[in-house]
Formats: structure tokens, C-alpha cells, sequence
């Protein structure tokens, strides 16, 4: 529902938006999601990221058909995101080239601490490249997550993306760093991306993927994707290539 009028008290009508996933099904979760929105910020709620996730960009770019450029050391910044059932409310605001979010993930029957999560981001150019800043902190029980990571881009086409999570244990690993690269001139693009999951008690997951995508337009694209990850001191590789279609 677009454009539904509110009368404010100094007399002026503001429009709200609200709107859902197409599933969306009071009587079950899988997935759907639920937002309100108007000139006071966004209110989602649902299967949606938490405050860090919608901070912070993620180290990849491009696309495989079956994600295999993601690998043992991909971060995608869900942070304590499920932590339970994954209902996540976040609320979120923008104005000018800032934004924040916070969001919660509540402990329906009492068995922990909420999940607590806080966003900020900021996007700009200088001199010719677009930059991007995201901050994200989330907190439940025992376990804390900072994050940061930086983004640019040129009109060249060369892309650059860093990030960096302190997960202070979180599912055994103490920190993560992941680091992109890429490359897009008309309907090409090309990228790698790295990232490594450094451990509680000592050892490293690790790992690489590479992307070509050409744009056939129409919404087809042709995609190949590679990864590498090293986990325990055993190499792993997958791979695919195809045709993605999107309607």
C-alpha cells in the first residue's frame, strides 16, 4: 500500500508507505517480511538484516549461479543475525549521504539475552570516487560484534571493497578481514575477492573466489564463478558456469 495519508497535528498530510513480501502469511515465518515506511525513517520486520548486516557492505562483487565465488573465509556480515528465530525488527533513517539503523532479534522463550545491533553508514563522492563508510556493533549474552568496512568505486569501473569484523568468538573464530576487487566496462565484469576467518585458540578458514559476468540483456546474464577455500589444512574447490535468468 503506497501513499496512505496521515493527518500530523499541525494540520499537513504526510504520505506512509507499507508494504510485505508477496508470501507473507501471519500464521508462519519463512521468510517474509513487513515494513512501514514515511518521511520519520523505515520500520521493517521479519526475515530482514540486523543493524551491522544493513551497515556494512560485504567483500564480493559480481555473481555466480550457484555463489560459488563465496568460500570458507566469505563474511556476509549476519553478525548474531538468527541468534533464535530470526525475526528481526530494525528500524532505520536517512538523511543527506548518512544513515543509522538499530534493530532487535527478541529470545521468544527466555533462553538468552536479546540481540541487540547498532548502524551507521555514509556515502559521498571526492574527486571522482564514490566512496562508502559502514560501522555495525550487535550484542547478545557473552558475545559482541564491531565491524567497519570502506568501499569505492571509479568511473573507470575498478571497485574496491574492505571489511573488517571483530567477532570475539563468535562461532569460534575472533576476527575476520575480506578484501574485494573488480572490474566492469560496458556488459563485462570481472572481480576476485579474499577472505580469511582468523580462530579462537589459533588456525585460520581461508579463501578465494573469482566472477566473470556478461550482461545479454533482457535480464539474462552469462555468469562463471570459482571458489577456493582451505579449512583445517584441506583445499576445497567448486565452480560453475551458466546462464541467470532474472523476470
Amino acid at each position: 500500500i503506497s501513499g496512505v495519508p496521515k493527518n500530523n497535528q499541525n494540520g499537513t498530510v504526510e504520505d506512509i508507505e507499507v508494504g510485505g513480501s508477496p508470501a507473507f502469511d501471519n500464521s508462519t515465518q519463512g521468510g517474509e517480511t513487513i515494513f512501514v515506511s514515511g518521511s520519520f525513517g523505515t520500520l521493517t520486520m521479519g526475515d530482514t538484516d540486523g543493524a551491522l548486516d544493513w551497515a556494512l557492505t560485504e567483500a564480493i562483487i559480481g555473481s555466480a549461479i550457484n555463489d560459488d565465488h563465496e568460500h570458507a573465509g566469505y563474511n556476509g556480515n549476519s553478525g548474531l543475525d538468527g541468534t533464535y528465530d530470526g525475526q528481526i525488527a530494525r528500524y532505520d533513517y536517512s538523511f543527506g549521504d548518512f544513515g543509522f539503523a538499530a534493530s532487535a532479534e527478541l529470545s521468544d522463550d527466555n533462553s538468552g539475552d536479546d540481540v541487540f545491533g547498532l548502524g551507521g553508514k555514509y556515502s559521498g563522492d571526492f574527486a571522482g570516487v564514490a566512496l562508502g563508510f559502514g560501522l555495525g556493533y550487535q550484542t547478545a549474552d557473552n558475545a559482541d560484534i564491531i565491524g567497519v568496512s570502506v568501499s569505492g568505486k571509479l568511473a573507470s569501473g575498478f571497485q574496491a571493497i574492505l571489511n573488517y569484523t571483530d567477532l570475539d568468538g563468535v562461532n569460534g573464530a575472533d576476527n575476520h578481514t575480506g578484501v574485494a576487487l573488480g572490474y566492469n566496462t560496458g556488459a563485462i565484469t570481472v572481480a576476485m575477492n579474499y577472505g580469511v576467518f582468523d580462530l579462537v585458540g589459533g588456525g585460520e578458514n581461508e579463501g578465494y573466489g573469482l566472477i566473470g559476468n556478461y550482461d545479454l540483456g533482457g535480464g539474462a546474464s552469462l555468469q562463471a564463478g570459482y571458489g577456493h577455500s582451505t579449512v583445517g589444512g584441506v583445499d576445497g574447490d567448486r565452480y560453475s558456469f551458466g546462464v541467470a535468468m532474472a523476470f
